[in-house]
């Protein structure tokens, strides 16, 4: 919610400043180019995480990341005593890690997601976890 009232007090500011400097013009040229391009941008990046995400969802269901979630036991069970007993939590966390070891960190966010909702759910009295944090 507070992001929105900064986006909205950038978004003012800029519209005011571009008027009070006589710069309007240049500012109503710069929207739809800068539209084009986040538009660009989204479509690019939808296609890629869309991909590693369903070769996510194949290497779980053939039983590949449950072979890394064993092969990363040891070092993530250091680090996330909670991986040890919870299954979906090994299996979100051994997915992040090996697409973020293959540099493919769009791809990696949904897993991290659900690897930070799963590890929040553990949380007592909505303080967040030192696995968590």
């Amino acid at each position: 919610m507070i992001m929105s009232y900064i986006w909205a007090g950038i978004m003012l500011v800029s519209i005011l400043a571009s008027v009070f400097l006589g710069r309007g013009g240049e500012l109503a040229a710069a929207v739809p180019q800068g539209a084009q391009a986040g538009i660009t941008l989204a479509i690019s990046m939808a296609g890629s995480v869309c991909l590693w995400t369903g070769v996510g969802k194949v290497m779980e269901k053939a039983g590949i990341t449950g072979f890394l979630s064993r092969l990363l036991r040891p070092l993530l069970g250091r680090v996330f005593p909670t991986f040890r007993t919870d299954h979906a939590l090994a299996s979100s966390l051994s997915a992040n890690v090996c697409a973020n070891f293959l540099g493919l960190g769009n791809a990696a966010t949904p897993m991290g997601i659900q690897a930070a909702q799963r590890l929040a759910q553990r949380s007592k009295n909505g303080v967040a976890s030192n696995e968590l944090c």
